[in-house]
């Protein structure tokens, strides 16, 4: 009986994205669009750089004072892991203006091919966070792990025992605060490849007006003698 319902919506469920693919290929709802103001004379006139690989700018445009860059995602079929991270976007003006945006795929856009979501610099805010260690060993990396819409939402490894990192914080639709949680472990890899954690930090960031700030910050140190974690800081 399952795989008769399997055969049969599977059909289904191809039909919708393909519907969705056809659908936003004539109406344009797979394609993203960003409006800058154009101004040939004051050097407004602006150059797109973007390094990623599930998406790319289809077409630049000039409708009186604006410049207008189209964005397009690639098929989801690429096997792109990329497409769950943050991505940069940056537009240079030759009046040597300069405009960050940053780009996520829409996971509630179901089609053949990614949709890019675009923020705009008023639509996100960076806090800046400096990861240091207590107690500084050698081979150890930084891991973070990001549960948000976040910067660098893959696991990323640093080498050095003191580094910044930024967090991007998005504002959501509805314009609600937003609580973002963040988990930072410094530690290295054994003789068998398996991680082995040394200190650890959670962040709890609040996005609210726009603003972002950390409200929360727990550090812990791994007891090799209790194999658990502990608030008290080990004696050197």
């Amino acid at each position: 009986m399952g795989s008769v319902v399997v055969i049969f919506f599977l059909p289904i469920f191809f039909f919708v994205m393909l519907f969705g693919s056809i659908g936003g290929a004539i109406t344009g709802t797979d394609k993203t669009k960003v409006e800058l103001p154009y101004d040939e004379e004051s050097g407004l006139i602006w150059e797109c750089e973007e390094d990623a690989s599930w998406f790319s700018v289809s077409d630049v445009r000039i409708e009186g004072d604006k410049q207008i860059f189209t964005f397009k995602g690639v098929s989801v079929f690429g096997g792109d892991q990329t497409a769950d991270e943050l991505a940069e976007v940056r537009f240079n003006a030759e009046n040597s203006q300069s405009l960050l945006y940053y780009a996520v795929a829409d996971d509630e856009y179901n089609a053949l091919d990614y949709r890019v979501l675009l923020y705009s610099p008023d639509e996100y805010d960076v806090v800046t966070y400096t990861l240091e260690a207590h107690r500084p060993v050698e081979g150890r990396t930084w891991v973070i792990y990001d549960y948000s819409l976040s910067s660098n939402n893959a696991i990323r490894y640093y080498a050095d025992d003191k580094t910044q990192y930024n967090f991007v914080c998005l504002h959501d639709e509805d314009g609600e605060e937003r609580t973002f949680s963040h988990s930072m472990y410094y530690c290295c890899k054994d003789e068998y490849g398996h991680s082995t954690g040394c200190e650890s930090i959670i962040l709890k960031i609040v996005f609210k007006d726009g603003e972002a700030r950390i409200v929360e910050e727990t550090r812990q140190y791994y007891e090799d003698e209790y194999y658990g974690w502990s608030d008290n800081i080990p004696v050197a």
